[in-house]
């Protein structure tokens, strides 16, 4: 089946992104030069989700919104959630420069909450422990730059911490992908719920991914784009 194709209207919001992926009609020969012609045969992998040049197009829209919603700010503060968010925090902060010519401060703080272990269904809650501080951010305004939004523990512990032992005077959330979940618990739900998502670049199946700064298994971050990986190739290893 073939990708679905986008309309340039979809850049200004969040893109859903169906099983079989999205493809931008001015280029529609994404697929086969960026997936098809590398990795169609590897058997880590399912299909191309989301090409490198939609990427591209949603964070320069991406960037447009934030600069709007944050115009008091001489300043931006990228609090990026390692080690995913590195390429996507990257990319945005560049633009946002182009578009406002504003200074950006990066901070970053690297979480465990997942460690070697995989998720696993019907889970209430799971640990998340801080490998590395960002240092001091007291009274400063935060942007949280997240990969991907799954269960939603780490952003949870992140937001909690952020606000209180930090003592941040706020924070906002972007993430380049959030998952719709499944069959999440109560607990997930209620947790979800309550996290209050500023800016997300996409909506995504529950899949395991992997491109763009995100791993799986320690392989593929170095992708341009964004993959649906192969879980029994992972569950078997």
């Amino acid at each position: 089946m073939p990708p679905k194709r986008l309309t340039l209207p979809d850049y200004e919001k969040t893109i859903e992104v169906p099983l079989d992926g999205v493809v931008d009609h001015r280029n529609p020969k994404t697929f086969e030069q960026f997936f098809s012609n590398r990795l169609n045969h590897d058997e880590r992998c399912k299909n191309l989700l989301i090409p490198a040049d939609v990427i591209k197009n949603r964070i320069r829209k991406l960037a447009v919104e934030i600069i709007e919603d944050n115009k008091e700010n001489k300043k931006y503060n990228f609090l990026i959630v390692l080690t995913g968010a590195f390429m996507f925090a990257a990319d945005l902060g560049r633009e946002i420069y182009h578009q406002s010519g504003q200074d950006i401060q990066f901070f970053t703080m690297k979480l465990s909450t997942y460690r070697k272990e995989i998720k696993k269904e019907g889970e209430t809650i799971r640990d998340v422990d801080i490998q590395l501080d960002c240092g001091d951010l007291s009274g400063e305004q935060i942007i949280i730059i997240e990969d991907i939004i799954d269960q939603g523990f780490t952003l949870s512990k992140l937001q909690r911490f952020l606000l209180g032992k930090k003592k941040v005077a706020s924070v906002k959330i972007c993430t380049l992908l959030y998952k719709n979940l499944e069959n999440p618990t109560t607990e997930v739900q209620n947790l979800r719920l309550n996290l209050k998502i500023d800016y997300i670049g996409f909506t995504i199946p529950d899949v395991w991914v992997a491109g763009y700064g995100i791993d799986s298994g320690d392989d593929f971050r170095y992708l341009p784009f964004i993959i649906a990986v192969n879980e029994k190739y992972y569950l078997g290893k």
